[in-house]
């Protein structure tokens, strides 16, 4: 980030939005794949419960978005996505991670009073994060006018095309954990 304020104040054809761009390019995939690596240092399981949380989003939005999908949710950004979509994927992946969190006490208030709401807005704000993470792919895709990240995964675009949503949704996670004070 230094650098590319030394560039912007003296390199003259660099200019304030290639700054910009460079930024938050830094912070969107580094400062949520440090989130990633925070939630694995307090536990491999918090790491899979994002992943969980993401894919089951993923899948289910689009499969109840295929079915029942009328409203789009945000059609200048990703045409398909619908609102029925976003709110069924979030309530299947709630539901599942809630089932999960409930196995596996990753959360430190398990037992408590208040565990189960504190698991059931957690996994809503996860899944939404993922949501948000998998638009924001897909509105830098479309203003950058390309269809995938990278060729990497022929059919499938690039690493960061795989894991937009789950980036986003560990950064939810992160933020989840440090506010528990589990994680600093």
């Amino acid at each position: 980030m230094l650098a590319v304020g030394v560039l912007l104040v003296f390199v003259r054809a660099f200019t304030a939005r290639e700054a910009g761009f460079m930024f938050f390019s830094v912070l969107y995939v580094g400062g949520t794949f440090a989130a990633l690596a925070g939630i694995f240092s307090y536990s491999v399981l918090a790491v899979v419960y994002v992943l969980l949380v993401a894919m089951t989003t993923d899948i289910f939005a689009y499969f109840i978005g295929l079915r029942f999908g009328k409203r789009r949710l945000a059609p200048s950004i990703s045409p398909k996505k619908s609102v029925e979509g976003a709110l069924g994927g979030t309530f299947v992946a709630v539901f599942v991670s809630t089932l999960y969190a409930w196995f596996t006490d990753i959360f430190p208030v398990a037992g408590t009073v208040v565990s189960s709401a504190v698991i059931v807005g957690v996994g809503v704000f996860v899944s939404v994060f993922a949501q948000i993470g998998d638009l924001i792919a897909s509105r830098i895709k479309r203003e950058y006018g390309v269809k995938d990240f990278s060729k990497l995964l022929p059919g499938h675009g690039g690493l960061l095309d795989r894991f937009d949503s789950s980036i986003f949704a560990a950064l939810a996670m992160a933020i989840v954990l440090l506010g528990m004070g589990v994680i600093g």
